[in-house]
């Protein structure tokens, strides 16, 4: 069995965080958490509950094992998705830097 990585976990929280332009502040407001809280969760500092991992979860559209262990499981993925979540970390992250750059892109031009 796997160790719970808390610094991985906060990474990921702040990945998710940020790419929805959301602030420390403005997360904190909608979850009703204070800010060093946040903070100490998102640096690996500290845990938390499961009321607040559900919270995130729900408030930043995403999967709880994706946010405790780096992946998604028992959902049905396309088979671009599944080629992404397969690649190394630093490759995914070039992958995602892509597709917003790329949906950008899109939003700048539909306006």
């Amino acid at each position: 069995m796997k160790a719970i990585n808390y610094k991985d976990i906060g990474v990921r929280i702040k990945k998710c965080r940020e790419s929805l332009g959301l602030t420390q502040e403005q997360l904190c407001d909608r979850l009703n958490i204070s800010k060093q809280h946040l903070s100490n969760i998102e640096c690996g500092k500290n845990g938390m509950s499961l009321e607040i991992l559900s919270f995130i979860c729900q408030d930043l559209n995403i999967s709880s094992d994706y946010i405790l262990f780096g992946s998604v499981k028992d959902i049905q993925m396309t088979p671009t998705l599944n080629r992404v979540l397969s690649l190394p970390e630093k490759k995914r992250d070039a992958v995602e830097t892509s597709i917003n750059t790329i949906l950008d892109i899109i939003d700048n031009s539909s306006k």
